[in-house]
């Protein structure tokens, strides 16, 4: 089943599946299955809109059902869909004026 179009979504299901194959290691074995899981709900939230970069995603994720121990470049896909999502400049992967601003705004108490 193919999810809507979201990128937002898909840079949570990224972040999440790296946290929790870090996890996988830690103690966590059954959060392994969780990250490949997570990897194919990013996939989903691009292919009908963006199939190249969804390949990407289940490039990895095939990578690690092949091999749990396969070295995933996540900073590789994080700034893939930050700079589709205009986060950053795809030249220089530098953080938008926007987000730095964000970045640098005090908490609200």
């Amino acid at each position: 089943m193919t999810q809507p179009v979201c990128l937002r979504c898909c840079a949570k299901h990224i972040g999440t599946a790296r946290s929790l194959l870090i996890e996988s290691k830690l103690g966590y074995p059954e959060n392994y299955v969780f990250a490949i899981g997570e990897l194919s709900l990013a996939e989903q939230h691009l292919v009908a809109m963006y199939p190249v970069e969804a390949e990407k995603i289940r490039a990895a994720r095939k990578a690690l059902e092949e091999n749990k121990n396969e070295v995933i470049d996540w900073k590789e896909l994080a700034y893939m869909v930050l700079n589709m999502m205009g986060v950053v400049s795809s030249a220089e992967n530098e953080l938008s004026d926007e987000l730095k601003s964000w970045m640098n705004a005090e908490a609200v108490p």
